[in-house]
């Protein structure tokens, strides 16, 4: 076999200019193209991070207003029921206290109805006993 300097080195030459030239025409902007995209693709990938994070925020924070909501209706609810029950405990003492003046009233007129009358009956029962003694005596007494 014939080792030819002249034919290698060309070969080598040829290489190294074809490396160098596919280096600078395809590889380099190959390379920035490809490192673009991804440049591209992390800064996509982090606005998507962001977001999410910010939705996840947003939606626990909703969550948290709704909570609170829940539970301010809740009192209100129970406010309103307490406030329900005082004024129907208030009413039915009104109502009591009304009803024991009647009852009150109505006793002290029905007292006075039988001292009147007791006295109505005493008067015709003592006028009955003097006419009664007027007749067996047969004068006025």
């Amino acid at each position: 076999m014939d080792f030819n300097l002249a034919g290698m080195l060309a070969v080598v030459a040829i290489f190294l200019v074809t490396h160098w030239f596919l280096k600078i025409v395809f590889f380099r902007p190959m390379m920035r193209i490809m490192g673009r995209r991804e440049e591209r693709v992390e800064s996509a990938q982090e606005v998507y991070e962001a977001a999410r994070e910010r939705t996840e925020e947003a939606l626990e924070e909703e969550q948290e207003n709704l909570n609170e909501a829940r539970q301010e209706a809740a009192e209100h609810r129970e406010e309103l029921r307490r406030e329900a029950r005082e004024e129907r405990s208030r009413m039915l003492a009104e109502v009591r206290e009304e009803a024991e003046r009647e009852l009150a009233e109505v006793r002290s007129q029905l007292t006075e109805q039988v001292e009147e009358e007791r006295r109505v009956l005493e008067e015709r029962a003592r006028k009955l006993a003097d006419e009664m003694t007027e007749r067996l005596l047969g004068r006025a007494v």
